[in-house]
């Protein structure tokens, strides 16, 4: 598979998974179909679309980036059960200066358990060796 179809289908997987991917969850979901590829190759590409403004990247402290095919401006909540991530409105007014300092951009994470998780008994190991139940 040429560089550029690698990168063309890796910016396709994010458009169509729309549930706010990890790498690791896109390199798997394209490895069934592109045995050559890399998980480095599929790192490497979404950082860079990320760096591009094709992607946004939505940093999860402890639960791994995701990369979100939206571009325009909207918070995310983590639920701490599934490790689902989910597009959320939120009224945030930031000023455009604050102490010493011009604000270029914001991202707000919220956690929360999502409804599918509230009674089920789901729980999530964070990759850290530490389990959320």
């Amino acid at each position: 598979m040429k560089n550029t179809k690698q990168k063309e289908v890796i910016l396709e997987a994010v458009y169509s998974m729309k549930t706010h991917p990890t790498a690791d969850e896109i390199y798997t979901e394209l490895k069934k179909d592109y045995e050559r590829l890399s998980l480095g190759t599929v790192y490497r590409n979404l950082n860079q679309f990320a760096e591009q403004g094709k992607i946004r990247k939505v940093t999860m402290p402890a639960f791994g980036d995701r990369f979100d095919y939206r571009l325009e401006e909207h918070e995310h909540i983590l639920c701490e059960k599934c490790g689902k991530v989910f597009d959320i409105h939120v009224d945030v007014a930031i000023s455009s200066e604050f102490e010493d300092f011009t604000v270029t951009g914001h991202q707000l994470l919220l956690y929360g358990v999502c409804k599918d998780c509230k009674h089920s008994g789901k729980h999530m190991n964070t990759g850290d060796g530490s389990v959320i139940f």
